[in-house]
């Protein structure tokens, strides 16, 4: 009975020493001012800490904080954390810097539909005073919402003055709105953006739906954001996933009002006094509004858009009618800075490039022809193409630069892709020639025999040398290896071997 008293008190101390260790760790002054000394998130236990911390009010403003486990994986789809709440309180919002470093976190969100949670994602409220908020992160999985007003994304429901950096989102997001007169906002990245930035974050293999099944209500569903107030949605890219609003309730009456919103960026842009700017995003996905009545936005861009001051520039759409939704399905002209993927063109224009010379400096620009949009294109090698030694293309330039270090002619193919999809690509096939101004100088012995020769009579025979394929008169002969005959030898001024 003593041993085991004395092995449970052991433990129970270890607990203590552990726990007290890792909170000290968290308040440390040595750590979380900067991306390079971010508090490190190794663990899931790690995750839970930061997700109660911000929860409970902790101070996060400024903090950085970096996903570093060996698996790359943390995972929340499991039934303990079905009930998720989000990182981050209207109240106690999150207001530091996470830092994903390419990990994935896997989640299966299916909050009660009674138990009206109206924001929810891995992370509910983001409000960061400067730089990222969250960076670098995969989210998989299903986030599904209840009755009530509601904001449902895969990695946050509200962004505040923050940015969102090179996210993924891969899964389902939904909302089954039960409520008379209420909202759905639903999205891969952000449902509700107040202000701030989504840059170059990707949804793809998604099904992003708003629902509503009474007489009057809402539904929004947008590709990377649901509702934009404010802020700028950059270089994202929605694919291979199907965004859908409907309301069903058919029995409303004349009073019952539905509208239905599909975007495959946003799916609302609100007007205000905010700015707003949607440029160079490309969604490709499959678009569907169901309503009963009232009206309903579907745009391959933005599905409604009542702020006209919005900026919009070279952003790609298919699946769609159009760019920017309209009542009853939308109008066939894009709206400026939307174009369909089917209307874009791709002309490498540049046929020939400048021949080079050894051992100089070497430069020469590829050129396209991009209809409708200002993108610059990728260029790449075709695979088994070679650029001459010491020379090298810049993809995101087109050009050819260098010193190139050996002569001669060499062929070779690139290839220009428009669109992170490769929306449209084209490519051509160069011939570089590399010159050499000074070519290595070369003499060489003609005479390869000599004719026999007889004793005791007079004996010639001429040396012949070129110099690059011409006859040359030679500074002098000398014989390197071996002798002459006796009695013969060579006469410098008539390039002979004469003699008796």
């Amino acid at each position: 009975m003593r041993k085991h008293l004395i092995v449970l008190v052991l433990l129970i101390t270890a607990a203590l020493t552990a726990s007290s260790a890792y909170a000290s760790y968290w308040n440390e002054g040595n750590y979380g001012y900067d991306d390079e000394h971010a508090y490190i998130i190794d663990s899931l236990a790690d995750f839970i800490e930061l997700h109660d911390r911000v929860n409970s009010g902790a101070e996060t403003a400024g903090l950085y904080y970096k996903l570093d486990l060996h698996s790359k994986t943390i995972n929340l789809a499991t039934s303990e954390y079905s009930n998720w709440t989000p990182i981050g309180k209207s109240d106690r919002p999150f207001m530091g810097h996470l830092n994903g470093n390419g990990h994935t976190i896997n989640i299966a969100i299916n909050s009660n539909l009674y138990d009206h949670i109206g924001s929810m994602g891995l992370f509910g409220y983001v409000k960061t005073a400067d730089g990222y908020a969250i960076k670098n992160l995969t989210v998989n999985g299903t986030v599904k919402t209840g009755w009530g007003d509601n904001q449902a994304a895969g990695i946050a429901a509200h962004l505040y003055n923050a940015s969102i950096e090179n996210c993924t989102f891969t899964g389902e997001v939904s909302s089954a709105n039960g409520d008379s007169r209420q909202i759905s906002y639903t999205a891969g990245i952000v449902a509700y953006m107040h202000s701030g930035s989504v840059k170059n974050c990707t949804v793809t293999d998604a099904y992003i739906k708003a629902a509503g099944s009474w007489a009057h209500g809402y539904s929004y569903a947008g590709g990377i954001v649901s509702q934009m107030e404010g802020g700028t949605i950059e270089g994202c890219t929605v694919k291979d996933s199907t965004l859908e609003g409907t309301w069903g309730k058919s029995d409303g009456g004349s009073n019952a009002f539905q509208t239905v919103c599909v975007g495959g960026i946003a799916s609302l842009v609100v007007q205000n006094k905010t700015s707003k700017t949607v440029r160079n995003n490309e969604a490709y996905a499959n678009l569907i509004g169901v309503v009963q009545y009232n009206d309903k936005y579907i745009g391959g861009i933005i599905g409604k858009l009542d702020d006209t001051a919005l900026v919009s520039e070279n952003n790609i759409y298919g699946g769609a009618a159009c760019g920017i939704g309209y009542d009853t399905g939308g109008s066939e002209s894009d709206y400026p800075g939307c174009i369909n993927a089917s209307k874009l063109r791709l002309t490498i224009t540049k046929t020939s490039l400048a021949s080079a010379t050894l051992n100089t400096q070497y430069s020469d620009v590829l050129t396209a022809d991009v209809g409708g949009v200002d993108w610059i294109p990728v260029w790449t090698l075709k695979e088994g193409s070679t650029l001459p030694a010491g020379l090298k293309l810049n993809s995101a330039t087109g050009e050819i630069s260098g010193t190139p270090t050996a002569a001669g002619s060499t062929s070779f193919t690139v290839i220009a892709t428009l669109g992170t999809n490769a929306v449209r690509t084209a490519q051509q096939t160069y011939t570089l020639t590399v010159s050499d101004p000074q070519p290595a100088m070369s003499l060489v012995i003609t005479t390869d025999s000599l004719p026999e020769g007889t004793a005791g009579t007079n004996y010639s025979a001429a040396l012949v040398v070129t110099f690059m394929d011409t006859p040359f008169s030679s500074a002098g002969w000398s014989i390197s290896e071996g002798s002459l005959p006796g009695g013969l030898g060579i006469n410098a001024s008539t390039e002979t071997i004469t003699g008796t």
